[in-house]
């Protein structure tokens, strides 16, 4: 099979990679020598890169056979009147756990673990064991209470008689410390029943996210054994551009869209917005908080927010393109402008969802009314932008 030639050369101050694909297994089926060389059947991919070799690439020139292969088609961007109000914002979001519903459960005392009772993913309910612990601490405690009531029991009638309640209160007090269980004190009080091992519970109902350590690991007060998270409700953080900011309200109602889950939506609300913006990106963090009772919005997934904002009863003319022109890579958006004879620039952009305006889309920001954007052939310069950049050498 023959090579892939791949020339370097530096133009102002930027240095361009041409790097030619050869049609060699095309060669092969047809029995000999591919025809029209390198440059007829090639791709080439152009990377400028200044002060950092790592930028990533976004220019795509192809030759005369790659373009009539690939079918690529361009439409000018046009500039329409929206009105303002009407529209819905899409926002880049990803699921995240709720706060108030994530805890790390931990010993209240140092031990070894003796046995684990959960794994990672497994559902548990509030109180439910799922670690033993080895601890001299819970084993004295339990002697000192039995002592305790043992005593009390032999000063009902005499004077010491509160002395006595008060000791047994106070080995109480230590055994819940430690988080034992009441239901487990009170048969302690009864049948006078020691454990070996202290349980090490789930402080309320959820699923087992993380497990932290094996069994046979000593532990301090407060080394994490697992995480526990209650996924019934999560919160979806927001990328709010700062233009959107003066028309978002706390408890204001979104959708969101979950590209694992294509067809289905949430609704949510609006729980908070964090004051400050990044500075890069020009956003504030929102908080959307969703209801998640079958547990299918996970933490990490990404979301597309759609945020139904307040009319203000303006028309600006906005560009718009078709929805084919738009390319998603995780939380970003993009179109391939076309710079030069087949040549093709990877532009981010913002976009909207206009109501009314069906198969198009409105690019409030990265974007000119009249610039030629591919409307067809998108996926095909992106995935061979991503081949190009797995595939540079120096």
């Amino acid at each position: 099979m023959e090579k892939a030639v791949i020339a370097s050369s530096r133009v102002d101050g930027h240095r361009i990679r041409w790097v030619v694909l050869l049609a060699a297994l095309l060669a092969a089926c047809r029995g000999g020598p591919s025809e029209g060389g390198a440059s007829e059947a090639g791709l080439e991919v152009e990377e400028r890169v200044g002060e950092d070799d790592d930028a990533p690439t976004d220019l795509v020139t192809l030759s005369e056979a790659a373009f009539a292969t690939a079918g690529i088609e361009t439409l000018a961007a046009e500039s329409r009147a929206v009105a303002r109000g009407a529209v819905n914002e899409i926002i880049p979001g990803r699921v995240e756990f709720d706060p108030a519903r994530v805890a790390l459960i931990s010993p209240r005392t140092f031990g070894r673990i003796e046995r684990l009772a959960a794994v990672e993913g497994q559902t548990v309910e509030e109180g439910e064991p799922v670690a033993y612990l080895l601890s001299n601490d819970f084993l004295v405690a339990q002697h000192d209470y039995s002592q305790a009531v043992r005593r009390a029991e032999g000063l009902v009638g005499t004077p010491e008689e509160a002395a006595g309640r008060q000791l047994v209160e106070a080995a109480e007090r230590r055994l819940r410390l430690l988080g034992v269980e009441q239901t487990f004190i009170d048969r302690l009080a009864t049948e006078g029943v020691h454990e070996d091992f202290l349980p090490v519970t789930a402080p309320f109902g959820g699923r087992i996210v993380t497990a932290h350590l094996l069994a046979g690991a000593a532990v301090e007060v407060g080394t994490p054994i697992f995480t526990l998270a209650d996924l019934t409700m999560v919160d979806i953080a927001a990328a709010v551009p700062e233009r959107v900011l003066g028309r978002l309200r706390v408890g204001q109602e979104v959708s969101v869209d979950v590209p694992a889950f294509p067809g289905r939506a949430w609704t949510g609300r609006v729980a908070r917005v964090k004051d400050e913006l990044d500075r890069d990106t020009r956003t504030a963090t929102a908080l959307i908080r969703v209801a998640n009772g079958d547990g299918s919005l996970r933490p990490g997934m990404f979301a597309s927010i759609r945020l139904g904002l307040p009319p203000d009863a303006r028309s600006e003319p906005t560009v718009v393109v078709p929805e084919s022109a738009v390319v998603t890579d995780g939380e970003s958006r993009s179109v391939f402008v076309e710079v030069d004879v087949r040549t093709y620039r990877r532009r981010p952009v913002q976009v909207e969802v206009v109501p009314g305006l069906a198969g198009w889309l409105a690019i409030p920001s990265g974007l000119s009314a009249g610039e030629p954007v591919v409307v067809r052939g998108a996926f095909t310069l992106k995935s061979e932008l991503a081949k190009a950049s797995f595939g540079d050498v120096d």
